[in-house]
């Protein structure tokens, strides 16, 4: 369910010219791996409230046909269908 709420959000998003993306996240790092995300750094004690560092990951390169026939070949591994709505799917044809 995590990948598949993961996929729909980066299918959603226009891609082109971006070369890489920035996550913060202690507790889905397996999760951002399987859509190319990789360790580069920590922030000390970034979640103050609960004293816990954070994992700072980018994922390079988004804007390649690589990384959208990573994100297919994900999809294509989750049963079901991804489904856009309308909105998103007007963004996607301009």
């Amino acid at each position: 369910m995590a990948a598949m709420l993961e996929l729909r959000e980066l299918k959603t998003q226009d891609l082109q010219g971006l070369r890489r993306l920035l996550l913060l996240t202690s507790d889905a790092h397996g999760l951002y791996r399987q859509f190319g995300f990789v360790p580069v750094g920590v922030r000390k004690n970034y979640y103050a409230e609960v004293n816990e560092d954070a994992l700072v990951m980018w994922s390079y390169e988004v804007d390649q046909p690589e990384y959208a026939a990573l994100l297919d070949s994900i999809e294509r591994s989750i049963p079901g269908e991804t489904i856009l709505d309308a909105s998103v799917a007007e963004r996607k044809r301009r």
